[in-house]
Formats: C-alpha cells, structure tokens, sequence
C-alpha cells in the first residue's frame, strides 16, 4: 500500500514537471520561430498601411502549424531536461531505492507523450487545415483590400494578373510617385501607362489605383507606330484584373483524407500531395519515439553525475539525428512514394530500440 501511494504521489510530480517543461519549451521554441517569421513581413504594417490586427490575425493563424511541426522536438528536450534534473537531485536514486524500475519511472514521461501524439493527430487532421485555410483566405483578403501591398519603391511588381506596376517613390500612405503601368490583358495590343502621381483608395467592393498627369501608349489600330493619350485623370480598376484571378488549395488546407484522394486536376501535384498526407501521419509518432529514445537512454542503467552531460550530449544528437532523418525520408518521398514506409518506420524502429533497452535492463 505504501509503495502505490508512492508511486501516485511520484507520478503525479513527474507528470506535472514533464509537463510544465514541455509548454515552456514549446512555447519558447514557438514564440522564436513566430517572431522569426513574423519580422519577414512586419514590413507590411511599416510600409504598407496594413492594420496591425489584420496582422496579428494573419501570423497567429501560422501558430497551429508552427506548433504542430515543433511538439516532437520541444517534448524531447523537455524530457531530457527533467530526467537530468532528477539525476543532480538524486531523485532517480530515491526512486529506485524505493522499488521501482526504470520503465516504472520512465511511466509519466510516455504516457505524456501519448498524450501529446493525440494532441498532435488533432492538430493535423482537423485544427491545422481548418487554420491554414484561414490564413490563405486572410491573404486573398488583403490582396483584394490592401492595393498597397501591390507596390514597392523601385520594384516591377506582377501580383495582380496581366498588369505589372512599378512606382518610383512613396509620397504618403497613399500617394506615389513616377508611376509605370503595363496592361497586358489583351496580348497582341499590350498598352504603357505612364504618370508622374498616383494615389490608391478603395470603394465598397473594389479596389483603384487613380493616375495623375501622364500619358497612355499602345499601339495604332494599323499597327504602325504608336498611339499617345495624354491625360490629366486616369483610374486603373485593380478588381477588373482579378477575374481569372483563382485561389490553388495547398497541401496544409486539405484534410488527411482530401490528400489521399486525388483528383483528375491535381494528378501534376499527386506525389506533393501524398507524401504530404504521409507526414501529418507519421510525424507525431516522431514525439512517443523521441520521448522512448530520452527515458531509455537517461533513466536505464546507473551511471554517476560526471557521466550525465556526456549522455546528454549523445542523447540529444542522437535525437538531432534522427528528426533530421525524418525530414530526408519526407523529402525522398515527394520524389518516389515508395520511401513513404519510411517516414513510419523510423519511429518504429527508434520505439523498438528503446523497448530492447529497457527489457535488457530487466525493467519491463
């Protein structure tokens, strides 16, 4: 009776320190890589016009996938983290003086794991699609809301179909400078528009560029020569442009089983979306096999408190090795499906090792 009230209030400790590290190196790791991506286009609320809001919006909507991708890597390094601690602290001894095994030990850290792969099949089959649908459609919503973001000082831009724009300068939020306009919506009659000021505003349902002293060329209706227009107004519709204008579904918008059914218009992108479909399945396994590889490694065996950071060091290559691993079989598969066992393999293998490891240790 003593033991098992032992072991509840043991569990419960561990469950509650595996856990705790495990959200604070999550949280870290994502908050690194969130700001990371996030600086790539705070531009769009310095330069732009953009509201931080719609921003926030946007990159918040990148977190599930950011999450998804990170939780093996963070539950290793927490895991590997608490055993350490409980090694210096001499608690492992305590536990093991008490009578428990290492797998016993190692109990709380799998059983979170699992957990977490739950977690993770979540994410992938339903919170990831559902978020990255969003933040294409957000996109969509500031390409048809914020012209601004079709300009850049200096730079020919193509982003609205047919029509390339080219400012010279940023006057204000709105206004520009030394404009050029190629109209290629009729490709046999292309057309140049030429104006020293612009400014962008928007209606209810579109989206202008307004141009101000220049010049409109194309050619004769003879086809010798050049026809010149030159006009003191102009008003380029950037909402009549997008009429072919048709949003592709990526791979992290679909659901599992939408990338395993392939239809007759996406046949050209069949392996993309298979070995996709491939990765949200096998990866979150890649959190239970990491977790196996850390308890053990770190909880099997004594061994004294100098021997710890050279375990670690191996530990924690070894678990670098094999993520690495992990994103090679994925990007094999997108060129051959038949490396797609692979991706499931590897954890497999990896769970298996960790389970010699502790039945040679006579602790299963």
């Amino acid at each position: 009776m003593t033991n098992f009230f032992q072991m509840h209030i043991y569990h419960k400790y561990l469950y509650k320190a595996v856990f705790l590290q495990f959200i604070a190196v999550l949280a870290t790791l994502t908050g690194i890589v969130w700001i990371t991506q996030s600086m790539r286009i705070v531009d769009l609320i310095v330069n732009k016009g953009i509201n931080f809001l719609d921003f926030l919006k946007i990159t918040m909507l990148l977190v599930p996938y950011l999450v998804f991708i990170i939780i093996p890597v963070a539950l290793f390094f927490s895991g590997i983290s608490v055993a350490y601690k409980f090694l210096l602290d001499k608690e492992m001894i305590i536990l093991k003086s008490i009578g428990l095994s290492d797998f016993q030990i190692a109990k709380p850290f799998l059983n979170l794991a699992i957990l977490i792969v739950g977690l993770s099949y979540i994410i992938s089959c339903y919170v990831l699609p559902l978020s990255y649908g969003k933040f294409k459609d957000l996109q969509v919503y500031f390409r048809n809301n914020y012209a601004s973001i079709l300009l850049e000082e200096g730079v020919f831009s193509s982003q609205v179909n047919k029509l390339t724009l080219y400012v010279d300068k940023k006057i204000d939020e709105k206004t520009y400078g030394g404009i050029v306009v190629y109209d290629n919506r009729e490709v046999n009659n292309p057309k140049v528009v030429f104006a020293k000021e612009g400014k962008i505003f928007k209606t209810q349902n579109n989206s202008w560029f307004e141009l101000y002293n220049g010049s409109h060329q194309e050619k004769n209706i003879s086809g010798d020569g050049l026809s010149v227009l030159y006009f003191d107004k102009y008003s380029i519709n950037f909402s009549l442009f997008e009429e072919d204008y048709i949003r592709t579904i990526e791979p992290n918008e679909k659901y599992i089983t939408e990338l395993f059914d392939i239809s007759p218009d996406e046949e050209s992108k069949r392996n993309k979306l298979i070995s996709h479909g491939h990765f949200r399945l096998s990866w979150p396994l890649n959190s239970l096999a990491l977790m196996m590889l850390a308890t053990s490694m770190l909880i099997t065996n004594s061994y004294q408190r100098k021997e710890g950071v050279y375990r670690n060091l191996v530990v924690g290559i070894l678990g670098i090795g094999f993520i690495i691993l992990s994103i090679l079989f994925n990007n094999f598969t997108l060129h051959n499906l038949n490396f797609a066992v692979l991706m499931y393999l590897a954890p497999i293998v990896l769970m298996i090792f960790a389970l010699i490891r502790f039945k040679g240790a006579n602790n299963l």
